[in-house]
């Protein structure tokens, strides 16, 4: 079962964690569709092999993906995995709105 994974499948890697890997996806495919799966794959061959080859651009591209859903009590929640580009952008553009605002209190003319 080993050609599930040739990109973990080498010197380095546990044969063991593989073998347990390629088990908990076979039990997942019944449970989840082809998208869903590629999304634990990928997540599953990350924690196999963090420091990992550096992944091309088209692998990168090819992984990336975006979930965002409300909950019930009107937060929202997510997961995404981006490019490295599309991250800086994103980064870029939520930054400043993520920093902490300082509340200023009215003077006594009423200013802020």
């Amino acid at each position: 079962m080993r050609n599930l994974f040739p990109l973990v499948d080498r010197p380095g890697i546990d044969p063991a964690a593989v073998d347990a890997a390629e088990r908990l996806l076979t039990e997942q495919a019944s449970q989840f569709g082809p998208k869903d799966l590629k999304v634990l794959a990928d997540r599953v061959v990350d924690h196999l092999d963090r420091d990992g080859n550096r992944p091309d651009a088209e692998r990168n591209a090819s992984r990336r993906f975006f979930h965002l859903c409300s909950t019930t009590d009107g937060v929202y929640t997510g997961e995404f995995r981006l490019t490295g580009p599309l991250g800086s952008k994103l980064h870029a553009l939520l930054g400043p709105l993520a920093k902490p605002r300082i509340a200023t209190l009215p003077g006594p003319d009423g200013e802020r």
